[in-house]
């Protein structure tokens, strides 16, 4: 009786465990696009002073 509560409760777990995973990886794919703008703006400014 009680093992399908169980399964349940399990998956629920596993469920909440991917969604952070998820958001985690939302975080640190906007964390490097904004290193990149970063980097792409230096380079942008150490092009104009050469000009």
């Amino acid at each position: 009786m009680m093992l399908p509560l169980l399964i349940f409760i399990v998956l629920c777990f596993i469920l909440v465990y991917l969604i952070q995973i998820l958001s985690q990886l939302k975080e640190m794919k906007e964390m490097m696009r904004t290193k990149q703008l970063t980097e792409l703006n230096q380079v942008l400014d150490d092009y104009e002073e050469k000009e």
